[in-house]
């Protein structure tokens, strides 16, 4: 296994994104991402015993009346062992896919946002849609987009693109 997880991210991994094999290369980078939670929540479930053993002996620490308790909490939690470490999994897990899918979706966002400024190019896009030919007339736009920047700085600048020229020759 973990000559397929090596394989799959020094040579597939480079290789998806050399050739511009966006979503595979993307598939291996949250495989990978997946694997790590999972690892994670696994580990986390080994330490489960010695953090509550940990949490016991603070409790009574802090609160010395209690003392005479130790032994019965102990008790208790060793005759529920089974049952809080399937409960601490699934709790761990779901948490994990929580802030995988958080954390996804925040991207997700991020890239979708990137791909309309680098597409479109700024805040305000204009275009004809009556026809090819139709193009639109800059004199009024041009001096309210003017008015606008001298009156409260909301344009900072801005530019017009020209129709394509092959449409204009047909």
């Amino acid at each position: 296994m973990l000559v397929f997880l090596g394989i799959l991210t020094y040579y597939v991994a480079p290789m998806a994104f050399i050739y511009k094999n966006y979503s595979l290369f993307f598939f291996i980078l949250n495989f990978i991402l997946i694997l790590m939670i999972l690892g994670l929540a696994f580990v986390s479930i080994l330490l489960l015993p010695y953090i509550q053993v940990l949490f016991v002996k603070l409790f009574i620490l802090i609160m010395r009346k209690d003392k005479n308790l130790y032994q019965v909490i102990r008790k208790n939690l060793q005759g529920h062992e089974a049952r809080n470490t399937k409960t601490a999994m699934m709790f761990c897990i779901a948490l994990s896919f929580l802030i995988f899918a958080g954390s996804t979706f925040e991207l997700i966002g991020h890239m979708i946002i990137s791909q309309l400024e680098s597409t479109v190019g700024s805040d305000l896009y204009a275009t004809s849609i009556a026809s090819k030919l139709n193009y639109i007339d800059e004199g009024p736009l041009i001096q309210f987009l003017e008015e606008q920047k001298a009156k409260d700085g909301a344009v900072d600048s801005y530019s017009f693109a020209t129709g394509d020229l092959n449409e204009l020759l047909k």
